[in-house]
C-alpha cells in the first residue's frame, strides 16, 4: 500500500485521497492506533 511506505505522508493528504471528512478520519485513526497497540500488547 502506498500509505505504508517509508515516506512520511501528511494526514491531510490521506483523508483527502480517501475522500473522508476530517472528523471521521481522526476518529478512525484513533481507533486504529488503539487496536494496533492492543494487538502488540502495549495496552
Amino acid at each position: 500500500m502506498k500509505y505504508l511506505g517509508s515516506k512520511k505522508v501528511k494526514d491531510f493528504y490521506v483523508y483527502n485521497e480517501l475522500m473522508m471528512r476530517r472528523d471521521s478520519f481522526y476518529e478512525n485513526k484513533k481507533i486504529a492506533i488503539r487496536l494496533i497497540a492492543t494487538a502488540l500488547g502495549i495496552i
